[in-house]
């Protein structure tokens, strides 16, 4: 790999981990855009192509949510009550989904492209609905109901979607967590942002353990579907933005937040319709 891809991994890494702190996501967004064009050098198996960008996002997610959510801890906004019980739904899910549909030659570009785009926009449309439902609550002067529903049921179906995406996708689950929790559960946009990347260490770490023991034959080093050349650059990158995107999220309106949230799947979301399109 030259010295330009790297710094392009690295960069997206940054801003992955930059919009992980921000907003709660992980940055797997960004890093697809990128693992989609290098991945193709290594002469990957095309029934495992989709498979193979899965693993690698989802190794910089890890790397981008654990930066983050150190960050929080330090700034005391870390639930791990909340985390352990939307995880309990998470990573039973994404595992069984791994195992036996992801990582497997049933799942083709195909497929994985149409659900990133069924779930982009389910994501955005959610947290729009919510957005302009308090900003007429607002509006109105009537006190919008806001009391988050916690119970355990509801917390772990909201896991299980999210790692079910997350396993589906490598998003790393947190683009449908944080519309459930902030939108369906009337959790706070920055509570649920940091309970999202809790859940999302946890989950990921697991993913990327068992995407690491997958067999494969390929050229190039490689730790089961995980290329270390592609992935380091983008964890190195992820350890510096993580910390930045919490300190800009501090003093940051959570009507803000949402709507940056929004501006970047919409711009991604019209980035992969294209494609599907072609």
């Amino acid at each position: 790999m030259d010295v330009l891809s790297i710094l392009l991994l690295g960069v997206a890494g940054i801003f992955g981990g930059i919009l992980a702190g921000l907003i709660g996501i992980g940055g797997g967004i960004i890093y697809i855009f990128l693992l989609e064009i290098f991945i193709k050098q290594y002469n990957i198996p095309a029934d495992l192509y989709s498979a193979f960008i899965v693993a690698n996002s989802i190794v910089g997610v890890f790397f981008a949510t654990l930066s983050s959510s150190l960050s929080l801890i330090r700034y005391k906004q870390f639930y791990s009550r909340l985390v352990l019980l939307v995880s309990l739904g998470s990573i039973p899910t994404a595992l069984l989904i791994l195992y036996f549909f992801v990582n497997t030659s049933s799942f083709s570009p195909t497929l994985f492209n149409t659900l990133l785009m069924v779930v982009l926009f389910f994501m955005i449309y959610k947290t729009a609905e919510k957005l302009l439902k308090d900003r007429k609550a607002a509006k109105d002067q009537v006190p919008a109901k806001n009391k988050a529903n916690e119970s355990v049921p509801w917390l772990m179906s909201g896991g299980a979607a999210g790692g079910g995406i997350a396993a589906l996708t490598g998003l790393g689950g947190g683009v449908v967590m944080v519309p459930i929790l902030h939108s369906i559960l009337n959790m706070d946009m920055k509570k649920a942002r940091s309970v999202s990347l809790g859940v999302i260490v946890l989950t990921s770490l697991i993913m990327s353990i068992l995407n690491a023991t997958k067999k494969v034959q390929l050229e190039v080093h490689h730790i089961g579907l995980i290329i270390p050349a592609v992935t380091l650059p983008i964890v190195i990158g992820v350890t510096i933005g993580g910390p930045i995107g919490i300190r800009i999220s501090q003093n940051m309106p959570s009507r803000t937040v949402s709507i940056i949230y929004i501006i970047f799947l919409g711009l991604f979301t019209i980035k992969k319709g294209i494609e599907w399109l072609n």
